[in-house]
């Protein structure tokens, strides 16, 4: 059998914090404008995928009764609903 060795102690380690998506940072910036659709520029990804993954963190973050991510001609746009 394995050895192994049980210590005692005050209470359990804290779990990890809950991680923010690096996208977490456009949403919000644009839910604090004024704008009805914005395009995003300046990614390092497809706008197809990047629609995908923001779009699947907007309902994540419960959001998607507001805004959308959508592709057009190869840009990403984020619409208010």
């Amino acid at each position: 059998m394995d050895e192994f060795t049980l210590v005692s102690v005050e209470e359990k380690a804290r779990g990890r914090k809950a991680r923010r998506s690096k996208y977490d940072a456009m949403i919000d910036q644009f839910m604090e404008r004024g704008s009805p659709v914005t395009r995003v520029d300046g990614l390092d990804r497809s706008a197809a995928y990047l629609s995908l993954v923001i779009g699947k963190r907007i309902e994540r973050r419960g959001l998607a009764d507001k805004i959308k991510a959508s592709c057009a001609d190869g840009c990403l746009y984020l619409e208010r609903l």
